[in-house]
């Protein structure tokens, strides 16, 4: 207990543990079963020797012969009950025991608040917002966790996060339930000091679809805004992290390799890995949201090593499966960053779960991401689009179309669904279609194509749609299709061979399944949920 008080070092000044082995037991990021817990802690499981009025941050464990120990970084106080419950038949029950005399000792202690009322009624109001928050039945985000309980339930003493000042990657797409934006949430956080905002890809509105973008500030809390994207900017200078402890990562990614919000994650933690060296070691939080065209459904070739460029930051594949939360912890342990990674998980998701149904409002991440279905068809459909074909954008309709001024519309559906019959693609339904794309490829001119319309999400494997539809191209149109690019977002050599030698979509797919294989090994070590 002695060492806990001390975030790991003894009150003689002795480290016991090391500072990021004490981070990682005190944590509040694991959510097996519903029931947050750090590494082995028991936090908000609902076990009856916790005490009720310890703080949400209050962490600890019973045993099973009558033993029980709980701490709170709040306010230091640490309680230890034993007792030999199972003597003499094995039969005796010591947890309610446990807890109530926990209860009394926190009561006890009147001077750790000014008030011992008003300490109460903080202490019930936290309890009151933990129960509202497991007891919903919707879907809520990280933030709207962090917003629920009006605190960072982070292993920070008070003092500690007086001191901290944070910085926020975010855009706007990360808001409440009700519509509150992450700057206004953390700016009522008792103690939370923001100083920076760093803005991805499109800027912190999701406005712009333009290659440079500049620095700015957001009007409504004059905080300065370091643009991404601006540019070669891609990455934190120095200058830029210079006033920021700890990172806050909040933006709603699309569950695609080559979407580039979880490049600008990987390269930020880079950087803060990097300045942690030379001083005290980076916090890195990362506030989950669901991955909206699911998180059970994992497929696409592998990042061809060597090949990570912003558009494929890591070896993974096309359609990964994962949330923003998890590809942190991954990236962290695949690269050795050694950062203080922590996630609030979003709670009431599940990997099944199709993004609709979650009451999370769609907000489209990015100017052409407008609706799920055309999220869902993205790892597919995008895939093509630095080729001379439209994949829609310009349109009412980006990414659920393709055309291009030199396609035969009859002709291309019809070859289409031979291929996709042959390559099992389901869930998805083909339909010829014309459009004049106000922007982009082939702007203000008319195309010829293909539209897609989803049937079945669960069903839908858009990876394979992607290749069917490549080889079909390749096939009918040999001199027309212009395939130089077609490894811009694919970023696998062997892959662009194999659909420029007329393979078929089977022997492509089948090309890809022993890195696949290892691949999902190393994914179920990282997943929250």
């Amino acid at each position: 207990a002695d060492m806990l008080a001390g975030n790991g070092t003894s009150s003689g000044g002795k480290r016991i543990v090391h500072e990021w082995t004490f981070y990682e037991m005190t944590a509040p990021n694991r959510l097996p079963n519903g029931a947050w817990r750090g590494l082995g802690w028991d936090m908000r499981s609902g076990s009856s020797n916790r005490p009720l009025n310890m703080s949400p941050r209050a962490f600890g464990h019973g045993g099973f012969t009558g033993t029980a120990f709980w701490f709170d970084p709040a306010t230091k106080l640490f309680v230890l009950v034993l007792s030999n419950r199972v003597y003499p038949d094995g039969k005796g029950e010591v947890n309610v025991l446990a807890g109530e005399v926990g209860e009394i000792a926190v009561h006890s202690i009147t001077d750790l608040a000014d008030d011992a009322d008003e300490y109460t009624r903080i202490v019930r109001r936290e309890k009151e917002s933990l129960e509202k928050i497991g007891g919903a039945d919707k879907v809520k985000s990280g933030l709207d966790v962090v917003a629920s309980l009006s605190t960072l339930s982070l292993p920070l003493s008070s003092q500690d996060l007086k001191v901290k000042r944070f910085g926020l990657i975010t855009n706007h797409t990360a808001v409440t339930l009700g519509g509150k934006s992450i700057v206004q949430v953390f700016k009522e956080i008792p103690d939370v000091k923001l100083t920076a905002i760093f803005s991805p890809e499109h800027g912190f509105t999701g406005q712009f679809d333009q290659k440079n973008i500049r620095d700015s500030t957001d009007a409504d809390s004059g905080i300065p805004v370091y643009s991404l994207y601006d540019g070669n900017v891609r990455r934190p200078t120095a200058a830029m992290m210079d006033n920021v402890d700890v990172f806050v990562f909040d933006i709603q990614d699309v569950g695609t390799r080559f979407y580039t919000y979880i490049s600008t994650m990987l390269y930020v933690m880079e950087a803060a890995a990097m300045s942690s060296a030379a001083s005290e070691p980076k916090e890195f939080i990362v506030l989950d949201r669901p991955n909206p065209i699911r998180g059970d459904i994992v497929e696409g070739v592998m990042l061809q090593a060597g090949k990570e460029l912003f558009v494929g930051c890591s070896r993974l594949p096309i359609r990964h499966g994962l949330t923003a939360g998890e590809l942190a912890l991954l990236f962290n342990a695949q690269r050795r960053l050694r950062l203080n990674v922590s996630v609030i998980p979003c709670l009431g998701w599940e990997r099944d779960m199709d993004y609709d149904v979650t009451t999370l409002r769609w907000i489209a991440p990015s100017p052409n991401m407008r609706s799920v279905d055309a999220a869902f068809l993205y790892p597919g459909i995008g895939l093509l689009e630095f080729t001379n074909i439209s994949v829609g954008r310009g349109t009412d309709k980006p990414f659920e179309q393709i055309g291009a001024t030199w396609i035969d519309a009859e002709r291309l559906v019809e070859a289409l669904k031979k291929k996709a019959d042959a390559a099992q693609v389901e869930g998805v339904s083909f339909a010829a279609c014309k459009f004049k794309p106000e922007s982009s490829v082939y702007a203000g001119e008319e195309c010829n194509g293909v539209s897609f319309k989803i049937e079945n999400r669960k069903a839908l494997r858009s990876v394979r749609l992607g290749i069917v539809l490549a080889t079909t191209l390749h096939e009918l149109y040999p001199k027309q299709w212009e395939t130089k690019n077609l490894n811009t977002l694919l970023l696998d050599e062997k892959t662009q061979r194999l659909i420029l030698d007329n393979a078929t979509a089977t022997e492509i797919e089948a090309a890809w399944q022993k890195d696949l294989e290892r691949f999902m090994k190393i994914r179920e070590q990282v997943l929250i949920y």
